[in-house]
């Protein structure tokens, strides 16, 4: 999988997946927050670790943006 996430890295176009905030960015966050309940039941399984450290910024600049508290599940927290 860690070679999946280096194509997306490679393929970003600045902050964001496709230069500026766009539909990629919300259809692709989902993904990354569902690797990471997965450690909920697969303790060893370090989500943020199979990312490389440009998609952990661009998902720190996702978990930032005013909205995100709002929109994110309740019992994904």
């Amino acid at each position: 999988m860690i070679d999946e996430f280096a194509l997306f890295t490679k393929a970003m176009r600045g902050e964001f997946l496709a230069g500026p905030l766009s539909a990629a960015d919300f259809a692709f966050y989902p993904f990354t927050a569902y690797l990471r309940r997965c450690e909920l039941k697969l303790p060893g399984l370090d989500a943020d670790g199979m990312f490389t450290p440009e998609l952990r910024a661009w998902k720190t600049r996702i978990e930032q943006l005013p909205y995100f508290d709002k929109t994110f599940p309740p019992h994904w927290r």
